[in-house]
């Protein structure tokens, strides 16, 4: 009965964030420490570099997807960012 609790704690995060990627945005910000607690706890949850489909990242939440694009864009700028001469 309590994983059926937990689940239903964490869907409407879960349903906003989907919205959130709908409107063309990779991540939700999660300012409440609580909820980032209850989020990290759950197994569909994990910190970046952990294999699980949301990654709680500071206060940030992604589609893990969303996550691996987001950093991958930012590493190939970084890589071509050069001074102009």
């Amino acid at each position: 009965m309590l994983g059926i609790h937990r689940e239903e704690a964490i869907r409407p995060v879960i349903q906003q964030l989907i919205r959130t990627t709908v409107n063309q945005h990779s991540c939700l910000q999660i300012t409440d420490s609580e909820l980032q607690t209850r989020l990290i706890s759950h197994k569909i949850v994990g910190e970046p570099g952990e294999a699980t489909p949301l990654i709680l990242d500071h206060d940030h939440l992604y589609l893990a997807r969303f996550y691996k694009f987001e950093h991958e864009v930012a590493r190939l700028i970084t890589t071509r960012n050069r001074g102009i001469e």
